[in-house]
């Protein structure tokens, strides 16, 4: 990957976030890779040379980086209680799974993954892909001698604002939740896992890139086009029950209060913002936007 500076920022930033100390190890696709859509992974494959990236996108990356670095640190001081950033491995049916744990708790026999995200993600119910990939670090911990009997999220909330836990109900008393995950059985990580790698194998086999099935609306981070009814034209906000996914039913609502419908354009956001790969993919040229 090239990284360019397009805002002329000072180059001690710039050597920060150039700097790829990544390695997944001896590992054929790690935890991480597998819950990466097959068609990214396959494209940053055989275009990763090719992929160019502004430092200045990379800013949130750095901040996930250095709060793993100093959680680390503090770990490190106590290692008769914590087993952190360390590697294990497991077989797959002939494929070598690896995964990076961040720390796991003696003490409380908890198996922690430390996330840096918005506090719309911490108020969520989304916690799929947190749990995906938690209990596949856990089944590589249980194959390895270390057994947790709890798994969570330590969130940093980058966007925690004091005012809104003052006044808001709902919203995170402060900028660091722990999230606790639900636990899988074995058979069912195991599953996930042997699914994840078949999806992956068959996209290497596939030789014309168009061809490679497209991600999934869940993996594009998908948004249908709906239709919103208006109590009357300009207005900010739809009436109640008046989102369609028809513009004929909205339509018919809005004749019976003489409102008026404005049409909200659907969106496929991790095309349409972070996609690195979207000029070799056949949908992400479809939508036009380079």
């Amino acid at each position: 990957m090239l990284i360019t500076n397009r805002f002329s920022l000072p180059q001690p930033f710039v050597d920060l976030v150039s700097e790829d100390t990544y390695s997944k190890g001896e590992s054929d696709i790690t935890t991480t890779g597998l819950a990466q859509p097959p068609k990214i992974a396959e494209l940053w494959r055989r275009h990763g040379n090719e992929i160019t990236m502004d430092c200045s996108e990379k800013v949130w990356t750095m901040l996930g980086t250095a709060n793993h670095y100093v959680l680390e640190q503090i770990a490190k001081r106590n290692p008769q209680r914590y087993v952190c950033e360390q590697r294990f491995y497991i077989d797959v049916d002939g494929v070598k799974l690896g995964g990076q744990i961040d720390l796991f708790d003696r003490e409380t026999e908890t198996l922690w993954d430390y996330k840096v995200s918005s506090v719309y993600k911490a108020m969520s119910d989304d916690r799929l892909e947190w749990t995906k990939q938690a209990n596949v670090n856990k089944l590589l911990c249980e194959h390895n001698g270390i057994h947790p009997k709890k798994i969570a999220i330590l969130l940093v909330c980058k966007d925690w604002r004091r005012k809104d836990a003052e006044f808001k109900a709902d919203y995170p008393k402060c900028a660091i939740q722990e999230i606790p995950l639900q636990i899988w059985h074995e058979a069912e990580t195991m599953a996930y896992i042997r699914s994840r790698i078949a999806l992956h194998n068959a996209a290497k086999l596939v030789e014309k890139e168009d061809d490679i099935p497209v991600c999934t609306e869940e993996e594009r981070w998908s948004k249908p086009t709906t239709w919103a009814v208006l109590k009357e034209k300009g207005a900010k906000r739809a009436v109640n029950g008046g989102l369609y996914g028809s513009e004929a039913e909205a339509l018919l609502h809005a004749k019976r209060i003489d409102g008026a419908v404005e049409k909200r354009d659907g969106s496929n956001a991790r095309c349409e913002n972070y996609c690195q790969v979207r000029k070799w993919c056949n949908f992400g040229r479809s939508l036009k936007l380079d």
